[in-house]
């Protein structure tokens, strides 16, 4: 399962080297950081979304493997997805990841995807839960406040906040040689979709009529 929206805008981060290239092995070039908007104003905790109107955002680890002996240690394949999005469309094959708070609403929904490629193996897993509650962990960020817009106030790892509009993702590299002939990049990436309408969230087979408070 991947994305088939397109992404109006998407931002890089900050490229991690843990270690000196490999000799011999092929890397890409990555994608250089940009600036965001520092975000200011906001209120921590806060949602202004629309009733019936729900954002939805997925964090992807992308795992990247490179060797000259065909295969990394600890490669392997993957297959559990668990929903799909595409085409504005969320659909949920099981029940939800977490559902911490029955009689709390749903404020919105989060992805968690990982993939496998090249010497790494292949496939896909991935999970989605519900947001019922910010601040919301997000891998190495987390979501503070949500505009009307859908716009994210999203805190990073040093502290700092700063503005995810729709079709923006933040993004952060991680590399590593764990062995002589294997070299790893690790793409982190956190994607605003912006807001879903209820009638576009399949829920295991039930709409997400506008307003549905969350159950069990």
């Amino acid at each position: 399962m991947r994305i088939s929206i397109l992404v109006a805008t998407v931002f890089a981060l900050a490229l991690t080297a843990c270690a000196p290239p490999t000799p011999g092995l092929f890397y890409p070039t990555l994608v250089p950081t940009p600036a965001f908007d520092p975000a200011d104003g906001f209120v921590i905790g806060k949602s202004r979304v629309p009733a019936g109107k729900y954002p939805f955002v997925e964090l992807w680890y992308n795992t990247v493997g490179y060797s000259r002996d065909g295969e990394c240690k600890g490669a392997r394949m993957i297959d559990f997805p668990t929903y799909d999005f595409s085409d504005g469309r969320l659909k949920l094959y099981t029940g939800l990841a977490n559902l911490w708070d029955a009689n709390r609403d749903i404020i919105g929904f989060f992805g968690l995807e990982h993939t496998n490629e090249g010497a790494m193996g292949g496939g896909v897993d991935s999970l989605l839960s519900a947001i019922q509650q910010l601040p919301f962990a997000a891998g190495n960020t987390s979501i503070q406040s949500i505009l009307e817009d859908g716009t994210l106030a999203l805190q990073v790892a040093d502290g700092r906040a700063y503005w995810l509009h729709p079709g923006q993702a933040w993004i952060e590299y991680f590399e590593s040689d764990p062995d002589p002939s294997c070299h790893i990049i690790i793409i982190s990436r956190l994607t605003n979709f912006g807001l879903l309408e209820g009638e576009n969230i399949d829920l295991a087979g039930t709409l997400l009529a506008p307003a549905m408070t969350a159950t069990p």
